[in-house]
């Protein structure tokens, strides 16, 4: 009996070259990663690395690929052109920057290559002690709570407390006013003392991403998700933020709250990117596959990359190059 031939897809890229051939490249991009990731001694990180894996004359016909990491300023970059490549966290900030909504002032002519795959929620948390249960009341008690929120170098998670907490007619600067305070944590979500001062009682709400790091501990301290209001919800729809239930991450939870996700890790382009070019990038993250952590606990399918799951919100349109290689292998229908 004949086996039935599936289509080839792209071809899984070898785990160890036959050859030296990119050992001397990838030393390269790792050392520019060492050098924009930890600082050295008495200095900062360099914010700025830029690395070459081409001659700098006489390169042919192809025109340089150029590519951006994060930030307001690398989509504003992408969008004029000026960089080719980009990625970010979470999703949304791409869907804003298509729209012109939130931090842009106009649309944008962004285009979608991938979105990898990255569940997240975003957390408003606040101690059972307070006796609260929503942002509403927060207001209406002008509450001086302790706050933790977290700033990183997108100030993405900044961006949404700030965001929600406009719609629901306060302010991080307002809980100062009525005598709260703001505790900044920097680096993980989870870090210690934002977990040690929900136990010992020094916070009384958090505010930030990456809640399966926060989130469980702040639930056996006592803790409980706040309500936001409907009209809230719907203005952070409004500008590209899907909202999911807390029970997606939660789902012994005995009330249920709405809040934002905080999915998908787009790598985007602008609308000019030539197809031809598009179409390879899509297909050379594939095939790196095996080089990339993922945050995922199985191996990431090329399905996985398209957009449209609760790990992969995608507000953009595919790439007319990228949606080309999903179509032609199969991913998309």
């Amino acid at each position: 009996m004949d086996t039935p031939q599936r289509a080839p897809g792209p071809q899984r890229a070898p785990n160890r070259p036959r050859t030296t051939a990119l050992t001397r490249p990838n030393a390269l991009a790792q050392i520019a990663l060492q050098l924009w990731q930890m600082p050295a001694p008495g200095t900062g990180p360099y914010a700025d690395v830029r690395l070459s894996l081409g001659p700098l004359e006489g390169r042919g016909q192809r025109t340089p690929i150029t590519f951006g990491l994060e930030g307001t300023e690398v989509i504003l970059a992408v969008g004029r052109g000026e960089l080719d490549i980009g990625t970010l966290n979470p999703s949304a900030f791409l869907t804003m920057a298509y729209r012109g909504t939130g931090p842009f002032p106009s649309p944008l002519p962004m285009r979608a290559i991938a979105i990898m795959p990255s569940f997240d929620l975003f957390g408003f948390a606040l101690a059972a002690r307070t006796g609260l249960t929503s942002l509403a009341q927060v207001r209406e008690q002008k509450f001086p709570l302790r706050v933790s929120v977290r700033d990183d170098a997108s100030h993405s998670p900044l961006f949404a407390v700030d965001e929600v907490l406009r719609a629901e007619g306060f302010s991080l600067a307002d809980i100062e006013a009525w005598g709260g305070s703001i505790q900044l944590v920097e680096q993980t979500p989870g870090h210690p003392d934002r977990i040690d001062g929900m136990r010992s009682g020094l916070i009384d709400a958090v505010f930030d991403e990456g809640i399966n790091a926060w989130g469980p501990a702040a639930l056996e301290a006592g803790f409980r998700f706040a309500h936001l209001q409907e009209s809230t919800l719907a203005h952070m729809e409004e500008i590209g933020w899907p909202t999911l239930p807390l029970s997606a991450r939660f789902p012994t939870l005995t009330e249920d709250v709405l809040t934002l996700s905080f999915s998908g890790w787009p790598i985007y382009t602008h609308a000019g990117l030539p197809d031809e070019a598009a179409y390879q990038i899509a297909d050379a993250l594939y095939r790196a596959r095996d080089a990339i952590q993922w945050d995922l606990d199985r191996p990431v399918e090329l399905t996985d990359l398209c957009g449209g799951t609760p790990a992969t919100p995608i507000g953009v349109p595919l790439h007319p190059g990228a949606e080309r290689f999903y179509r032609e292998h199969g991913a998309l229908k």
